[in-house]
């Protein structure tokens, strides 16, 4: 897994299929959690890349802080 972009808006993260394939989603789907916590950061999509099927982007945005 590597960081491929990271912003005050967005973060992307990028897996290969084979990484999942041995060590499972799970494995790195915890890992990103515990570096983005799910109170400051969203899921906003997961999928293959256009060039690459066998490389997996999973793209997470900063929560927005209600107006005071």
């Amino acid at each position: 897994m590597r960081l491929v972009a990271k912003t005050m808006e967005k973060v992307v993260l990028e897996i290969t299929t084979n990484e999942i394939e041995q060590n499972g989603f799970e494995h790195y789907w915890d890992k990103i959690r515990r570096t983005y916590k799910a109170d400051n950061y969203e899921v906003h999509s997961i999928g293959a890349s256009h060039d690459n099927e066998k490389i997996v982007f999973i793209e997470l945005v900063t929560k927005r802080m209600p107006d005071e």
